[in-house]
C-alpha cells in the first residue's frame, strides 16, 4: 500500500492523540484504511486472473460495509470497471476520498 506520507503522518498523529494505540496492528489498519488521505495498492499476481476472480472476493468483503455507508453504487461500479479486464498480472486500485457534502 502506498499512501501520500505528509497526509497520512497527519492523520496518525491525531488519531494518536485521540487515544488510539497505534503501536496494535488493527487500529492502525484501521487508521490507514479509513484515513482521509490518498493510498493506493498495487498487486502483482503469480497466475493471470481474470475480472470476475478479482471482484468476486473483495464485493463480498465489502458489501455490508458498504452498504451500511449508502455506497453500493460505488461498489457496483468498481465491480463493472474490473469485468471489464481479463488476464490480470497486475492490478493498481487508488483511492481518494471526495468530500460529497
Amino acid at each position: 500500500m502506498y499512501v501520500c506520507p505528509e497526509l497520512c503522518a497527519k492523520e496518525l498523529s491525531s488519531r494518536e492523540r485521540g487515544g488510539m494505540d497505534l503501536k496494535d496492528v488493527d487500529p492502525l489498519c484501521d487508521a490507514l484504511m479509513d484515513g482521509a488521505f490518498p493510498k493506493a495498492m498495487h498487486m502483482v499476481f503469480a497466475r493471470e486472473i481474470t475480472g470476475e476472480q478479482f471482484v468476486e472476493p473483495i464485493t463480498k468483503a465489502l458489501a455490508e460495509r458498504m452498504q451500511l455507508m449508502g455506497l453500493m453504487g460505488e461498489l457496483e461500479e468498481f465491480a463493472s470497471v474490473c469485468f471489464i479486464h481479463r488476464g490480470w498480472h497486475t492490478v493498481y486500485l487508488m483511492y481518494v476520498n471526495v468530500d460529497r457534502t
